[in-house]
């Protein structure tokens, strides 16, 4: 029987017999990733905290005590912080970050040594993936390889709270390689590790969910066992533990957050955010070919008309590249397992893009799962390449120059573009730079030099991201907290009101407000406000509080008293009780 017919690629079948290569080859491959994954991020444990992490770390009263772990499974992952409720329910991601502050407190090397840590980790897994899908060591070494190095994993290992992608990954990568043992026969044991490490992965990031859909359309499209018949029923019955736990998941996620995911705040249609998706992933792709220049936002837009350049363009790319996708699939089993793991794990995030912010469509930690897919296609490339006889190392000589080319143009651009995570200066200035026309790089820029004093210059990145997108809420709120701290309280109103008109569902505006129209002078507003903040749930420490103050000061004393004792049922702690105590006395003086 051919090769072909046996489902193996006659070409596949050359490669492998004029590449005898010493056994000790794949070893020192993986060997070689890991060391130069941690020369390329030598310098990760120097950074300092920044972004989210001075929120979700340096700010997060939560991660103090083992006292609060029950939180962690029963709200949202920002509970801590957002006085409305996120989409992100990660409860053991949150656990890890308990783990590392109680190891390493607030010294940030600790958890980027921790981070790095778990991207090594994942190499290893990502090796032994390549190896058993791609049946050859060699080609499994450069997967690794160029997976160890490639820049687009930047955000995920320089940014401490990126490592929710790298961690995700780690325990999804062990459930598959346990389920490909299980699958062989190799013992029960398998299939609950298998299960148990899934279940953990969903914990951790909810993007897990592809687990099942990669274990169904592989069984469907390149199952090891079996013939023709019965493909279909044998990939459902092999997916279906993983697709009830990811529904068991689904069921828990909206019991805890009371939806599977709150509305969005990006204020477009969602015909608008579905027509981005062809763009969405077309600058995926072409990051992963191309990743350069990286940043932390980019200024890809939703698409409310399309035109050739934000809709048709992308849709004749990604009609090309499934056509040659569906190719490489019908041709080499190895090719289509590794398209697989490229475009499947995209599936949940392009889709989640309908709940994203404005300005935040895209983000680099996104493609730390397609990326495997990606090297293993690339490897196969690679191990394609047959120029002359020489040789070395065993491999074809050309092989290893493409290797070696490309390996250390990946390291040179990794190690260059993880510097920039060093400060929050740094990172939101080459952020500006890279996505000029990002309005969300411009504001964190701005809020950055505004809290550094250098307030002029603020104020023109201000109303150069006003200007770029009028219509994004987190642009406004930013500008009028700096009035604020300006004491401009009717510039501040005036983006405050524009604030509540993006985001009708949001209490912070009307909180702000209310203190605004409050130093106004605009008791009666002021009121209105806040007591339209506190019917919308859930509700912000200290709202009633400072609705108590706006009617003390409108002499309406009783109801002053009945909001401090609302604060006082919301927050034991607060000031609240001192003030009833004044309250009691003023009100008894005055009858």
């Amino acid at each position: 029987m051919s090769a072909s017919l046996r489902g193996v690629p006659a070409q596949t079948k050359t490669v492998a017999e004029e590449t005898s290569a010493p056994a000790s080859i794949p070893r020192f491959l993986l060997g070689l990733a890991i060391a130069l994954a941690l020369l390329a991020y030598s310098e990760v444990v120097r950074l300092r905290f920044v972004y989210d992490d001075a929120v979700q770390i340096v700010q997060n009263p939560h991660l103090r005590s083992w006292q609060f772990l029950p939180v962690y499974f029963t709200r949202d992952v920002w509970s801590h912080a957002m006085s409305h409720p996120s989409n992100y329910y990660r409860p053991l991601f949150l656990v890890w970050m308990r783990l590392n502050y109680q190891a390493f407190g607030m010294n940030p090397a600790g958890w980027h040594a921790a981070v790095l840590l778990v991207h090594l980790a994942v190499i290893a897994l990502v090796y032994l993936l390549a190896a058993r899908e791609l049946k050859d060591k060699v080609t499994a070494g450069f997967a690794a390889l160029l997976f160890a190095l490639h820049p687009i994993h930047v955000e995920s290992v320089a940014w401490v709270s990126g490592v929710s992608e790298p961690l995700m990954a780690l325990l999804l990568l062990g459930s598959y390689l346990s389920y490909l043992r299980g699958r062989e026969g190799k013992g029960d044991v398998w299939w609950a590790a298998a299960l148990v490490l899934f279940a953990m992965s969903l914990l951790v990031k909810e993007t897990a969910m592809v687990l099942p859909v990669l274990i169904f359309v592989r069984e469907w499209r390149w199952p090891s066992t079996g013939g023709e018949e019965g493909k279909l029923g044998r990939a459902a019955r092999r997916a279906l533990p993983f697709a009830a736990l990811a529904m068991a998941f689904f069921v828990l996620h909206i019991a805890v957050l009371g939806s599977l995911a709150p509305a969005p705040g990006n204020n477009v249609r969602t015909l608008a955010a579905v027509a981005a998706w062809p763009g969405i992933v077309s600058f995926y792709l072409q990051k992963l070919v191309w990743p350069w220049p990286l940043s932390l936002f980019y200024a890809l837009p939703f698409v409310t008309k399309c035109g050739f350049g934000n809709f048709w363009l992308p849709v004749l790319i990604l009609l090309g590249v499934g056509s040659a996708v569906w190719m490489a699939a019908k041709r080499s089993p190895s090719a289509g397992v590794a398209c697989a793991w490229l475009f499947l794990p995209l599936l949940p995030v392009v889709a989640a893009s309908v709940r994203f912010e404005r300005g935040e469509l895209v983000h680099d930690r996104y493609l730390y799962l397609p990326s495997i897919g990606f090297v293993m296609l690339c490897a196969l490339g690679l191990r394609c390449l047959r120029v002359g006889r020489q040789k070395l190392f065993g491999l074809p000589a050309v092989q290893v120059a493409g290797l070696l080319v490309v390996a250390c143009t990946l390291g040179v651009a990794t190690a260059a573009q993880s510097v920039y995570w060093g400060d929050n200066l740094a990172l939101y200035g080459h952020t500006a730079n890279a996505a000029p026309k990002s309005a969300v790089a411009k504001t964190m820029l701005a809020q950055e030099l505004f809290n550094r004093g250098q307030v002029p210059i603020a104020m023109r990145l201000y109303e150069q991201a006003l200007s770029g997108d009028p219509d994004d809420w987190k642009v406004h709120y930013a500008f009028a907290l700096s009035q604020m701290d300006l004491r401009n309280w009717p510039v501040a109103e005036q983006h405050l009101q524009r604030f509540a008109q993006l985001r009708p569902d949001h209490p912070a505006p009307l909180l702000l407000l209310g203190q605004v129209q409050s130093e106004e002078g605009k008791l009666a507003q002021a009121e209105a406000s806040l007591r339209r903040a506190i019917a919308l749930p859930p509700l912000p420490h200290g709202t009633h509080y400072r609705l108590a103050m706006v009617l003390q000061q409108e002499g309406k004393l009783v109801e002053a008293r009945q909001e401090f004792k609302a604060e006082l049922a919301v927050d034991p702690n607060s000031d609240a009780r001192r003030r009833i105590e004044d309250l009691d006395r003023e009100i008894a003086g005055s009858q």
